[in-house]
């Protein structure tokens, strides 16, 4: 319902409209993608229904792994970092691109999951330099 709902909010900025979009895009992402690697070909609902739907066609398992991965492209661009969220435990840019790696491996695409792989090593040590190096930040030293 965020998907076709955000649109219409006028007192969010395009930047944040998009955070949310993102968030959405991963938890439509997060449960399609386990839905199709149990079952296979699965319906596919993307719009809020309006009445009571009973002829459910199934979507091809490619067709699904194929949008999924799209909107999965758009969170990791959309979606902050962990470092930028209010709450530790929101879905940031680094759950984002995991769950990206995940498609491009569930489509066969290997050379982009291995790029997106190096991105999210590389950043997650940047990060793990912040803590161990007590740099300020918003992250918690512990």
């Amino acid at each position: 319902t965020i998907l076709s709902f955000i649109d219409k909010v006028t007192a969010l900025s395009e930047e944040t409209k998009n955070a949310y979009k993102g968030r959405a895009y991963f938890h439509r992402a997060y449960r399609y993608l386990n839905l199709v690697m149990q079952f296979g070909d699965i319906p596919l609902v993307t719009k809020t229904l309006e009445v009571p739907k009973r002829n459910y066609r199934s979507t091809k398992k490619e067709e699904i792994l194929d949008m999924i991965t799209q909107d999965m492209e758009k969170a990791v661009e959309w979606v902050p970092v962990q470092n930028d969220t209010r709450y530790i435990g929101m879905v940031n840019k680094e759950a984002c691109r995991q769950l990206l790696i995940k498609c491009y491996l569930a489509t066969g695409q290997f050379e982009k999951a291995e790029k997106q792989a190096d991105i999210l090593i590389d950043q997650s040590l940047v990060m793990q330099m912040m803590v161990v190096n007590r740099i300020p930040g918003r992250l918690p030293v512990t």
